[in-house]
């Protein structure tokens, strides 16, 4: 007696937890599902709105939601756009208006994985729903439709970072599937360079002529591009002497355009780029800048033994120290990899950064 019972009123769950998500999905769904009369296995998607008069109003496989994404591709309008084309997917419109008063909950499916987002917290007296509902819807459904993007736990996310790896977002699902299954059965993630390599050309192509379209990042296209064209003749000591200061070189841009005024160095920059107050909001997005902005300042700005420099980083090529022997193939591909990725995580902080900033 007299003990407290904590009450989810609302959350987000997938079919990636199992029987846990079931038992959730049952308990949520058992009432409305009975009152049309319909079976569980006949929904693909599901939305109840419940006003604070607890009248629920629910639409059964009449959902035809709308994508906001940053594709990797260029689109024109109406063409057809496959998940491995999308960097990221910033909004989702369900096309019908939820009042910021009412409670909802929404089933959808992503082929035969499944996904639950609610909020039945606006249905208490003078609770008005406070969080931007088409990003969280965004954030739902890319989780479901990219699961392998975030699978990993802290721990696993340590390992990968630790050997020198990152989930990009260039790479094709497939190798990133192995990447996770190599990471979890102690495989050596390097057994994967040929893989990668051969993906290298496409995604260098990417990067340049994102840059170049790009007003913001446009200068750095041509030295993207003659970085590509010195590792496909096999020069990794021009290739990589020319990528990795563009890296630091589109941060900078970056806290350039954000109108900073202090003296930027390493951490400045990064915190600039991607402030603490974005991780919980990057950690649903398909960029995972989140651990990104932990992988560059592991990895691409690892510091150096002034008396015995080894490795290749922003440091150790710019500082003028990196052994030519270290300028492997794997250290450009690395660094090709990276400046695409953040060519998309940079595009797309500008975007927050402007929506921000409007009245």
């Amino acid at each position: 007696m007299g003990e407290s019972v904590p009450i989810e009123t609302g959350g987000f769950h997938s079919s990636s937890e199992g029987e846990t998500f079931f038992r959730i999905l049952e308990s949520l769904t058992g009432e409305f599902l009975s009152a049309v009369a319909i079976s569980p296995s006949h929904v693909d998607n599901l939305l109840v709105i419940v006003n604070q008069a607890n009248e629920a109003t629910i639409y059964l496989n009449e959902i035809r939601p709308t994508l906001l994404v940053q594709s990797k591709v260029s689109t024109t309008a109406g063409q057809p756009v496959n998940k491995t084309d999308l960097a990221d997917i910033r909004e989702l419109d369900l096309g019908i208006e939820i009042p910021k008063d009412c409670g909802f909950l929404y089933i959808f499916s992503v082929g035969w994985r499944k996904g639950l987002l609610f909020d039945f917290s606006p249905t208490q007296p003078g609770v008005i729903r406070n969080f931007d509902l088409n990003r969280a819807l965004g954030a739902s459904f890319a989780f479901v439709l990219a699961s392998e993007r975030f699978a990993l736990n802290d721990v696993e996310w340590e390992q990968l970072i630790a050997k020198g790896w990152f989930p990009f977002i260039g790479l094709n699902d497939q190798t990133v599937h192995r990447m996770i299954d190599f990471l979890r059965t102690d495989i050596e993630i390097d057994k994967l360079l040929p893989e990668i390599v051969s993906q290298i050309e496409m995604i260098g192509r990417s990067a340049t002529d994102l840059a170049q379209k790009n007003p913001d990042f446009k200068a750095h296209s041509g030295f993207i591009q003659i970085a590509l064209e010195r590792f496909l003749e096999s020069d990794c000591i021009s290739a990589g002497s020319v990528l990795y200061p563009r890296i630091e070189g589109m941060l900078r841009t970056f806290y350039k355009l954000s109108s900073a005024t202090a003296k930027p160095g390493q951490a400045t920059l990064l915190s600039t780029a991607f402030p603490p107050e974005f991780a919980t909001r990057s950690a649903t997005s398909l960029l995972r800048n989140d651990r990104f902005v932990t992988y560059l300042e592991r990895v691409i700005f690892a510091g150096f033994d002034w008396d015995n420099p080894a490795g290749v980083s922003r440091h150790t090529v710019g500082h003028g120290v990196v052994n030519q022997n270290d300028l492997s193939e794997k250290s450009i591909l690395l660094a090709f990899l990276t400046v695409h990725h953040l060519l998309f995580a940079l595009m797309s902080r500008r975007i927050d950064v402007g929506a921000e900033a409007k009245p």
